[in-house]
């Protein structure tokens, strides 16, 4: 008796049935996307008028940031930016960050230092471990101080009071990583929270300018 079967047929390498399917992202990575968006965000809300229209943005959000600029009452700002937050996920961000980055003057490298530094102040004043985690990366800093300005961030957070400390630990924060460390091995990505992201958002438009211009790095604000 004769085979009946076709014989097998070869699947080519580049052929969509033999490439295994992508590995989904892990959840450091999606929240830590998540945050870089949020933070992108508010730095649209600080924008003036003019520098904001040149920027090639959905309609939707420019008419969402614009409303933002326009509010001035905390929990209506507040959920504005989540929203903000939201429609940013549906958008190329790295056209945006590279305007930005001409505005500011900032060089590549000190963009990826501002943005280790806020990973660090979100996980400090998200767990206590984290400041234990700092410490041990950076032998000699103030650990007293770092947990004065964390629970003081908190306190005027609950408060609803103006986020002194909250820029202040940014500054700090800033201060210690600049400074040299027997091992020069790069920062870790930390687990950032899933309720820090957008907290850390609604309040990071009050440290930009204060960050900025305690680094002398020029603010996108200032034309």
């Amino acid at each position: 008796m004769s085979d009946s079967r076709p014989p097998p047929v070869d699947t080519p390498v580049n052929s969509p049935a033999a490439v295994p399917p992508a590995a989904p992202l892990s959840k450091t990575r999606l929240k830590r996307d998540a945050q870089e968006l949020q933070a992108l965000g508010t730095r649209l809300v600080e924008l003036p008028r003019e520098r904001l229209q040149k920027l090639d943005l959905p309609e939707r959000l420019r008419e969402a940031v614009r409303d933002a600029q326009s509010m001035t009452r905390h929990e209506a700002k507040r959920r504005q930016m989540q929203y903000i937050g939201k429609l940013m996920r549906d958008i190329d961000p790295a056209a945006i960050r590279a305007q930005l980055g001409i505005w500011d003057g900032n060089s590549a490298s000190e963009i990826a230092r501002q943005h280790s530094i806020e990973r660090w102040r979100v996980q400090l004043l998200a767990s206590d471990a984290a400041l234990t985690e700092f410490a041990a990366r950076y032998p000699g800093c103030d650990t007293t101080q770092l947990r004065t300005l964390v629970r003081n961030a908190h306190r005027e957070a609950a408060q609803g009071k103006p986020a002194r400390s909250y820029r202040e630990l940014f500054r700090v924060l800033r201060t210690i990583t600049n400074e040299p460390r027997p091992d020069l091995s790069p920062d870790p990505q930390p687990d950032l929270p899933d309720d820090i992201a957008g907290a850390a958002s609604a309040r990071d438009g009050q440290e930009e300018d204060g960050a900025r211009s305690g680094s002398g790095a020029p603010s996108a604000t200032r034309s």
